[in-house]
């Protein structure tokens, strides 16, 4: 059976081809969301996971990932599961894709392919992760309009921003970064009172100047001291007095 699967994987490697998985063996952990790109030739084509054993001698199947009619689709997004299988038993898997629809699966007959070997973990693990972009996502949302319902659930939620809220979400930070306007008018309130302050100051230096210069100058008397007369001076002869009075006489003229 593995031979004939080989031998069949061969013939239809020219119809089929994943890009991802990786051609080295990555390993995913279960939780994160993987974008399985590939390229087809099938106009209608499922894509199921298989459980590699662990001796490498057969696989077990699994649910079908996703299915098309259109042949619309090269991409779709994953999101990494065990689903039923036990990883105590094998953690290698592999992607099986098969034309027709899922009734089909398991049929040797019908053109089919399988992807590289990958393995998953419940653990976190450092392999490369790819990122699902906005065209893959919408590559997908096309692709899958055409389809019938998958067995695999579609991720709950989206962690990517929409342009309208990554816009609101800087306005809002422009927003938180400017004064408010009680803040403002402080600013402008307090800014007055200290020109006051300095015009007040001002003035009053210049009314001092002013009345420095109008009033006239205080002139202070200095004492001469007088010398001290001599002793010889001071104890001189009195003074006497004169009580007649000389009076001149008459002479007659001859």
């Amino acid at each position: 059976m593995i031979a004939f699967l080989v031998v069949l994987t061969i013939a239809s490697f020219s119809l089929a081809q994943f890009s991802n998985p990786p051609a080295d063996r990555a390993t995913w952990k279960v939780g994160d969301v993987q974008n399985i790109s590939f390229k087809t030739e099938f106009t209608t084509f499922s894509i199921a996971l298989w459980q590699q054993a662990r001796d490498g001698g057969s696989a077990t199947l699994g649910p079908i990932v996703f299915q098309t009619v259109n042949n619309a689709a090269t991409q779709f997004t994953w999101l990494v599961q065990a689903y039923d299988f036990d990883l105590a038993v094998s953690d290698v898997f592999f992607f099986w894709m098969f034309e027709g629809d899922p009734s089909l699966q398991g049929n040797q007959s019908s053109p089919q392919m399988s992807s590289a070997f990958f393995n998953l973990s419940y653990e976190t693990t450092d392999s490369t992760t790819t990122e699902v972009s906005p065209s893959s996502t919408s590559a997908f949302q096309a692709a899958t309009q055409a389809t019938t319902q998958s067995t695999t659930p579609a991720p709950s939620s989206s962690t990517i921003d929409q342009p309208g809220e990554i816009a609101q979400h800087d306005s809002v930070q422009k927003e938180s970064g400017d004064l408010s306007s009680g803040a403002k008018a402080g600013i402008g309130i307090s800014v007055g009172l200290v020109g006051l302050i300095i015009i007040v100051c001002v003035g009053l230096y210049i009314r001092k100047l002013k009345k420095q210069a109008v009033a006239p100058p205080i002139i202070i008397p200095q004492l001469i001291p007088q010398p001290i007369p001599q002793k010889e001076v001071w104890q001189g002869p009195p003074v006497v007095e004169i009580d007649t009075v000389q009076r001149s006489s008459h002479v007659e003229l001859p």
